[in-house]
């Protein structure tokens, strides 16, 4: 992590995810804090976004890549890491994040 985050940030690890609504569809995504403080959080997301953190987790190879893989291979291609994710707002249980970039 960039050392120039926000003084109260914490760092989280993906830690789990489980079936929140079956009927729905929707997944909580649970986070815990890397400090181990016991800090954790659990973000409601659909099926979609859930397979796609769990293909990537279990490193599960597909024959095509996923429209958000685009998105990693360009911040790969240009040596570009992703130092830390603010949430900014939420809003009817969406979240409103920024990305903070370090282009080495």
């Amino acid at each position: 992590m960039n050392t120039n985050r926000p003084e109260n940030a914490t760092e989280f690890q993906i830690y789990g995810i489980v079936p929140y609504d079956r009927i729905n569809g929707s997944y909580s995504l649970i986070l815990k804090d890397a400090e181990g403080e016991g800090i954790m959080v659990s973000l409601l997301i659909g099926s979609p976004e859930a397979q796609s953190i769990a293909i990537f987790l279990e490193g599960v190879e597909l024959d095509r890549p996923f429209t958000h893989d685009l998105f990693c291979n360009v911040l790969m291609d240009r040596s570009i890491d992703v130092d830390y994710v603010v949430i900014d707002d939420t809003d009817n249980q969406t979240f409103f994040a920024s990305m903070v970039f370090n282009d080495g």
